[in-house]
């Protein structure tokens, strides 16, 4: 029995044994990261605050960009916008431990700095259990939301607190309910998928403490820290030796986890070929 406990680890056998026992156990999502601040979303992470420009990107994307995939509800939109850069307020999660550690170990490292370049990260959260009516569970894992938000001006009224619709979705609309749901991590299965999201097996992390779209810079620090208290009470941290980045990546290409499989379009192929060349 696997026992959730931070790990630092600095062998390569290790930390392929631990993702593997893992992932046999099916119980676990996994974010992979490269620096601390990519627990944030893009919508507000490092010295970006969209915020107030977050309608407007999802409403531009709803124009623009439906046409390039199968979007049926606020969660495959925003799945979608997230996938491919616009910034948003998901936080992308996968069910396959490999895959967070592709991610995890993406960007090579300057070793000769200090603290957050010493180390790759990976996060894991069980989701065995998501009863929404118990709050020692650590998540809410919702697959879909209701027929009624598939129109054409769904964003007329576009909610900058998307909890609301998500408890719509699980039929809780009690206040209490509310409450709970703010211990807890939100999850989302997005349902009509593009290519990447299937191959990465990606699920997304919906912040819902983003209550102040437009508030001051001082209330955004305070949302950033209840962001990272609940990620941090509900997830299992492992830390990666920087220096085994060349051997993880070796591994990893050898079973077909690369960017060509996990981000199987023309661009990101040549990326890596150009990368792979040197060039």
């Amino acid at each position: 029995m696997i026992m959730p406990i931070d790990v630092t680890i600095r062998d390569l056998k290790r930390l392929i044994m631990l993702l593997t026992d893992l992932g046999e156990t099916g119980k676990y999502v996994y974010r992979g990261y490269s620096k601390e601040e990519q627990l944030y979303p893009l919508l507000f992470r490092g010295q970006n605050d969209f915020r107030n420009k977050e309608s407007e990107f999802i409403e531009d994307f709803d124009k623009y960009g439906s046409a390039y995939g199968k979007i049926l509800n606020h969660i495959d939109l925003l799945s979608n916008a997230q996938h491919f850069g616009l910034p948003t307020r998901l936080l992308d999660f996968t069910h396959n431990p490999l895959t967070a550690l592709f991610f995890a170990t993406f960007t090579a490292k300057e070793l000769e700095k200090p603290d957050d370049d010493k180390f790759y990260y990976i996060r894991y959260l069980d989701i065995a259990k998501n009863d929404k009516n118990d709050e020692k569970e650590n998540c809410w894992l919702i697959d879909d939301l209701p027929i009624d938000y598939i129109v054409k001006d769904r964003f007329d009224k576009f909610e900058t607190n998307l909890a609301s619709l998500a408890l719509k979705g699980i039929k809780c609309a009690e206040r209490h309910y509310f409450q709970q749901m703010k211990k807890k991590l939100l999850l989302l299965n997005p349902k009509a998928t593009n290519n990447r999201i299937m191959m990465q097996q990606g699920l997304f992390m919906l912040p819902y403490n983003l209550r102040e779209i437009n508030g001051s810079l001082r209330e955004l620090e305070i949302v950033k820290e209840e962001h990272i208290r609940l990620i941090e009470e509900k997830t299992t941290l492992i830390r990666i030796s920087a220096h085994l980045r060349d051997d993880i990546c070796n591994f990893m290409d050898g079973f077909g986890i690369n960017t060509y499989r996990l981000m199987p379009d023309l661009s990101n192929v040549c990326d890596a070929l150009r990368k792979k060349h040197g060039s």
